[in-house]
């Protein structure tokens, strides 16, 4: 943008050291961060309620009144300020605060003012409840009955118009950004320019335009990933020239495995080692569903380079991934007394401990390399690569992947995802990438046994997961939000969740919480205690969906499950059932429907991810632009709800992406996703949400 978006948010009207505080929790610091923090969800007001027969209980509605007397005020441990009226068709009403006394000197005898909240019941009088109503001016609830209003995540004393206001005057300084997309494309899909789209995400006249906006935002991080793989396709035609002649550790491995490889397996290491004595220097993708059994393929095809003299790199999306594949890879060494070694390059990993790391690297002629993104330093300590394997390849940015194949003389490339997509989004997505379905799993693994309740068996189900610790087995608990800023009462948030369970399960139990607005360093602490059985249940958002293994955990609850997508469900249970033991998933349905959503039927009779993806694109459809996305969600890249909704987009950025290479085969990707969002500092704030 011209203006300057690097600018403080103290440099906007309104915003002092107190405000700057609160934004500041939430990672807003400039004008662009404010630009980029997008909804995480969109309320369509609706005309208030005109008869008794109109009224839903479960739902949010409006009620016109003119007020005729008083709040009053029920003090206690929680205040509750109560407000009983008639609306204008005769609707009798009893309005309900929490901790809100000072709603009785603002609300005004004689005034009019459109109420909008929770129906909790209606009496047998025919008094309507309402819960926590917002309050408006009659001329201010039809303005917002035009436009789509963004709901934000929030933190304490910070409050959804005021994160508007703040947006709406980083735009007025901010000025036009500049647009990575010709003109060309932007007429021929129907895309407004970034800056339109970003102010439409806030501030959108209609669904339409908010539909657009997202399509756009959506668009450009189809094109740059397209970009990038095509461009890495177009790249490899490199002569294979490793030679790969000892196999006498490697053969050794494979005959001690305590179990044999599945049929899966088996198929994916023989494409592996087709590829690695071919012709031409590949990339392959491994699709295998969570618990597949990647691992183990990852580390044999890496064990026949490191024998023959190569350097193996595997990169990790987490610290706390990174240090448990090097666990894993160290034990295999030790099992098998292969005469290697495995290193660990982190974050975690500074001083003398990373220069000893370093000079191993630089010293041994056949390694194993693990890390994060901090394997992405000088090139000359990679000489001498294979292969380089990216596990949860969707979790890494464009210029991360582009960065680390690059790394060594063209090298081997091996991209795992667990995330299941069919074959007919994979063709398009990797088109060129040669492709390998793990399908099937390790005959040791007992299938997760799965349970569909209500929240009446809450209670019942908190009983079970005690006699799951008694037997000296972990579980995790999972909220769609970090904190409930809407007080919907059938919402579970992460915040409060903790303290009510400690008290329904004992204290005697351990709990710790997690979530994604903890700084990286904190979550990882939290991940190695509970790895570590320093906690015994784990509640946390969907932070967790791809994290470490803890064989140890046998059952994972996922409250308001009605309220996540299949493919999500899908992978938040395969965080259970990593061990020997029978292993549980518990699906708490809490939308008080007499019969359960169909996604939640299908993936309580199903634990195939990949029949669970296609059966999710059947019924996505477009998505649903007023839909709620909980935001403690810290995943980057693409994940299976932005794939399944969006197919379209998918098929036009494949065919611009290939025109932009024909006519610009030496495009400096750096340089143009540097013009989008999608590379910036924000990736997860605006797409998390999308």
């Amino acid at each position: 943008m011209t203006g300057n978006t690097s600018s403080s948010i103290r440099s906007l009207k309104g915003i002092g050291e107190k405000t700057e505080a609160l934004f500041n929790k939430l990672n807003i610091y400039s004008v662009d961060d404010l630009i980029t923090y997008a909804p995480r969800a969109y309320y369509l007001y609706s005309e208030p309620v005109s008869s008794y027969e109109d009224v839903r209980i479960g739902e949010k509605q409006a009620f016109f009144v003119t007020v005729d007397g008083k709040p009053s005020i029920k003090k206690g441990r929680v205040s509750v300020t109560i407000l009983k009226g008639i609306d204008r068709n005769g609707i009798r009403l009893e309005m309900v605060w929490f901790n809100m006394p000072y709603l009785r000197s603002t609300i005004q005898t004689g005034k009019s003012y459109v109420f909008f909240g929770l129906v909790k019941e209606i009496s047998r009088e025919g008094k309507v409840s309402l819960s926590q109503p917002l309050i408006f001016d009659p001329e201010k609830y039809e303005d917002m009955m035009r436009y789509p209003q963004g709901i934000y995540p929030l933190t304490k004393g910070l409050s959804n118009n005021a994160v508007k206001k703040a947006i709406k005057a980083a735009f007025e300084i901010a000025g036009e950004r500049e647009d990575f997309l010709p003109n060309e494309i932007l007429l021929k899909r129907g895309l407004p320019t970034l800056s339109k789209a970003l102010y439409d995400l806030h501030f959108p006249e209609d669904l339409e335009g908010l539909r657009v906006a997202k399509d756009r935002l959506l668009y450009d991080e189809f094109l740059l990933f397209l970009l990038f793989e095509k461009m890495s396709h177009s790249r490899k035609t490199v002569k294979n020239t490793f030679r790969l002649e000892k196999r006498t550790e490697f053969e050794r491995v494979m005959n001690s495995l305590p179990y044999p490889l599945t049929e899966g397996q088996k198929k994916a290491l023989s494409d592996i080692m087709s590829d690695l004595n071919g012709p031409l220097v590949t990339e392959r993708l491994i699709q295998g569903d969570v618990g597949s059994g990647k691992t183990l393929i990852a580390f044999l095809s890496m064990l026949l380079m490191v024998e023959n003299g190569y350097k193996a790199l595997l990169m990790a999306p987490t610290e706390v991934l990174s240090k448990q594949h090097l666990i894993t890879f160290q034990k295999y060494i030790e099992e098998f007394s292969l005469p290697y070694e495995a290193v660990l390059l982190n974050s975690d990993v500074k001083g003398s401990e990373r220069k000893e790391a370093l000079e191993k690297i630089q010293s041994s002629s056949g390694i194993f390399i693990i890390g994060t993104s901090a394997l992405i330093t000088k090139a000359r300590e990679y000489e001498n690569v294979g292969i380089v394997i990216t596990d949860e390849q969707h979790r890494f940015g464009v210029k991360q992947r582009m960065t680390l194949i690059e790394k060594g003389e063209s090298p081997f490339s091996l991209l795992l995802s667990a995330t299941p997509i069919p074959r007919t989004l994979a063709l398009i997505l990797y088109e060129g990438m040669n492709i390998t379905v793990i399908n099937d799993k390790p005959k040791n693994r007992l299938p997760i046994k799965n349970c569909l309740v209500t929240r009446e068996k809450r209670r019942a189900s908190y009983s079970f997961m005690a006699k799951e610790i008694k037997e000296g087995h972990q579980c995790y608990v999972i909220c769609p939000f970090v904190e409930n800023n809407d007080e919907k009462p059938d919402v579970c948030d992460v915040m409060t969740y903790k303290d009510s369970l400690q008290k329904e399960i004992g204290s005697d139990i351990r709990i710790a919480f997690l979530h994604g607005r903890m700084s990286d360093e904190e979550k990882d602490r939290i991940m190695r205690d509970f790895y570590d059985r320093k906690a015994d249940i784990l509640v946390s958002t969907t932070v967790i969906e791809v994290g470490i293994d803890v064989p140890n955990a046998t059952v994972i609850m996922i409250e308001n499950a009605e309220r996540f997508g299949l493919s999500q469900l899908h992978q938040l249970r395969g965080r259970v059932g990593r061990g020997d033991a029978q292993s549980y998933c518990i699906f708490m349905d809490c939308s008080g429907k007499k019969e359960p959503d169909k996604k939640l039927s299908v993936i309580n009779s199903s634990n195939d991810g990949f029949f669970i993806a296609e059966e999710d694109l059947k019924e996505r459809g477009p998505g649903d632009l007023t839909g709620i996305r909980q935001s403690g969600d810290e995943g980057s890249g693409f994940s299976y709800t932005k794939l399944s909704g969006n197919q379209r987009l998918i098929r036009e950025a494949s065919e611009d992406a290939d025109l932009i290479l024909k006519e610009s085969p030496d495009l400096d990707l750096e340089r143009y996703s540097k013009l989008s969002l999608i590379l910036s500092k924000n990736e997860k704030k605006l797409y998390r949400n999308l």
